[in-house]
């Protein structure tokens, strides 16, 4: 199989992404790879998210994810929070976000606040390094800009958890 072709085709996806994002606004985006205790997102995740329009928070490119406090993302103040735990699946990962309700100033949190955290496949979209790693990106750029960004054909759609009323 001549791979030329498909690698060009996965480019120009990615390429797609990036400059429809081009010279909007870059929320800041928490990538989070574990909930409990919460993991940054890490390796070619931070990447992934710069591509698709948005500044990666708590994770640094080509390094390790790395434990967090829940303190360090509540200082983070991200726009947006991906949920995507490495080896789950979105119904998987779903089921430990009640682990959000004990964080202290989660209600600060401007994500938690506007209804913008979104659960993902981990396991098949961000924790391998491979072609769907291009359906990660255009994933994120959907779920950073929308309005640019169509959501990738044939992708599990995201779970939004509902906005967070501050007491």
């Amino acid at each position: 199989v001549d791979a030329e072709p498909i690698v060009a085709a996965m480019e120009a996806r990615i390429e797609a992404v990036r400059s429809a994002v081009e010279g909007r606004p870059r929320p800041r985006v928490a990538l989070l790879e574990w909930l409990d205790p919460p993991f940054s997102g890490g390796h070619w995740n931070p990447e992934l998210v710069q591509l698709a329009g948005g500044t990666e928070v708590l994770g640094r490119a080509g390094e390790a994810s790395r434990t967090l406090s829940w303190s360090e993302v509540v200082a983070s103040e991200p726009d947006l929070i991906v949920v995507a735990c490495c080896g789950f699946e979105t119904a998987r990962a779903l089921e430990d976000v009640g682990v959000f309700d004990d964080v202290d100033g989660w209600a600060s949190v401007p994500a938690a606040r506007e209804g913008r955290v979104a659960v993902v496949d981990g396991s098949g979209l961000f924790a391998r390094p491979g072609p769907r790693l291009v359906e990660a990106t255009e994933l994120l750029g959907h779920l950073i800009h929308p309005e640019v960004v169509p959501a990738p054909a044939g992708a599990e759609a995201p779970v939004w958890l509902p906005a967070v009323v501050p007491a």
